[in-house]
């Protein structure tokens, strides 16, 4: 995974996003941010660790 900035996740509550979802669904959210997620891997509220390139 090649991240634009910060790092991979190492706790179960941080995650990696890209930077179309933080700009669609994110609400523009940065680093250190929570987001809230509801997807089949992933509910509840995440802390925004890394962002990588959107595809």
């Amino acid at each position: 995974m090649e991240l634009l900035a910060g790092r991979v996740p190492e706790k179960a509550n941080e995650v990696v996003v890209s930077e179309y979802f933080l700009s669609t669904y994110g609400n523009n959210a940065r680093i250190g941010d929570t987001v809230a997620l509801d997807t089949e891997s992933f509910h509840g509220d995440y802390i925004v660790c890394g962002i990588n390139f959107s595809q």
